[in-house]
């Protein structure tokens, strides 16, 4: 690794990089430790990339499997790393981020709680109800309405 450093061929980072990583492998099997890589936002590494995912593909039909797949975790250690990390499980943080979706569309159009709900990335109008009226404590419907007294309240 110091050979590649110094003398700099086409290629040398990744050359160290790799050499790096075999490093810390060799070093982590020898003293049985374990090694947490903790992102810019102080989450590990792969929960991060989890969030980042589910923010980029919350439409999508999303699964244990689908996010488990990419972090490279099993679903299970994915699920206790992640509520551990952040409080909620991955499931729970979709739906969070589907309704939060479904919070702006109610507010800001007038389309159809159905058209809202697909677009948001439910499969189903009534999964959408349940799951908004869980996390908010009122229907979709009951939402759109306080938002357009609201708006009216401060209008005047």
């Amino acid at each position: 690794m110091l050979r590649e450093a110094t003398e700099q061929e086409m290629g040398y980072e990744v050359v160290c990089d790799r050499l790096l990583s075999i490093v810390m492998i060799q070093l982590l099997r020898f003293t049985r430790c374990t090694l947490i890589v903790i992102g810019g936002n102080g989450l590990p590494a792969q929960c991060g990339m989890v969030q980042q995912y589910i923010g980029d593909h919350f439409r999508e039909d999303l699964t244990l499997d689908v996010l488990s797949q990419r972090c490279g975790m099993s679903k299970y250690y994915l699920v206790h790393s992640f509520k551990k990390a952040t409080g909620t499980t991955p499931i729970s943080y979709l739906n969070q981020r589907r309704v939060q979706e479904a919070e702006k569309l109610l507010a800001t159009t007038e389309l159809t709680v159905a058209q809202i709900a697909q677009r948001a990335g439910f499969s189903s109008q009534n999964g959408f109800s349940q799951s908004f009226r869980r996390l908010k404590g009122l229907s979709p419907t009951g939402y759109r309405e306080a938002q357009r007294v609201a708006a009216k309240f401060i209008d005047k």
